[in-house]
């Protein structure tokens, strides 16, 4: 049965702290932590980083519980992308706040209601396709524009995000499969697939998918990850956000790659919905 990464809280199970070569399906890969932006290791292999070196981040309080359910990403002041399963079982606006995290990574930060949400309308949770959805803010986000990820686009999706390039994921979640969360983001670096390997490893996998981890297992995005972003570093381009989180059989598990909506596929919809 699959695991969806479902909706609890949000982290990812494991972190580079150097450098890591090895193999993603057939293609070679190097993935290199980005110091920088990093913080003392936390969490069991996590690696704990900066919010404000990501301020588009997000987290999604389902039912305004006051508790971090899933992840979400600005790509507009008033305007996140998240995955349709986190909100799908109920669509009202009312029933959401949105959270953007503290300088130091805290979950709890700057928050706005939601006055719509956008399921895509191909959305189909018996095989988790096209599971994307969008939420427009009643407040604008205290965050420049320039700051914010650029959308994957079909265009140059072959070159950022190509099967073997280095992905990074970002998050509060879980930091095994039924484990516990943290209050701090942290991140984790995992290399794509080709989704021929994907399909041949778990099944299910589509062209509005796209699959990233090592075949070892240990690095992944966990419980609570959902609707969270899997960004690629596109050097004078900026942040592209290639992925959000979907699914995935359990957290880390050897050749059991996370599950991410492709990014490219939705560019349109997303532009035309904003």
């Amino acid at each position: 049965m699959r695991f969806c990464k479902g909706l609890a809280s949000f982290v990812v199970a494991g972190a580079m702290t150097a450098l890591c070569t090895g193999w993603a399906g057939a293609q070679e890969f190097t993935c290199y932590d980005n110091a920088a932006k990093s913080m003392t290791a936390k969490i069991v292999g996590g690696t704990r980083v900066r919010g404000d070196n990501y301020p588009w981040i997000v987290n999604l309080d389902i039912g305004n519980d006051g508790y971090k359910n899933c992840g979400g990403t600005l790509v507009a002041p008033d305007l996140v992308v998240t995955a349709a399963h986190c909100v799908n079982r109920d669509p009202s606006a009312s029933n959401y706040t949105v959270r953007r995290t503290q300088d130091d990574g805290f979950w709890k930060g700057e928050t706005s209601s939601v006055r719509e949400v956008v399921v895509h309308p191909d959305y189909d949770p018996e095989r988790s396709t096209n599971d994307i959805a969008l939420l427009k803010l009643s407040t604008s986000m205290s965050v420049a524009p320039a700051r914010l990820p650029r959308l994957l686009s079909d265009a140059n999706k072959d070159y950022w995000a190509k099967p073997g390039h280095c992905a990074q994921v970002i998050g509060w979640g879980t930091t095994s499969s039924g484990g516990s969360a943290t209050e701090y983001l942290e991140s984790v670096y995992v290399p794509i697939w080709k989704n021929l390997e994907c399909n041949a490893a778990i099944g299910d996998i589509n062209r509005a998918m796209m699959c990233a981890g090592y075949v070892g297992g240990g690095y992944d995005s966990c419980q609570g990850d959902s609707g969270g972003p899997l960004i690629i570093e596109g050097g004078a381009t900026g942040t592209i956000l290639a992925g959000v989180v979907s699914w995935g059989y359990g957290c880390a598990e050897p050749n059991q790659p996370g599950v991410y909506a492709r990014v490219s596929e939705f560019e349109a919809w997303i532009r035309a919905n904003y």
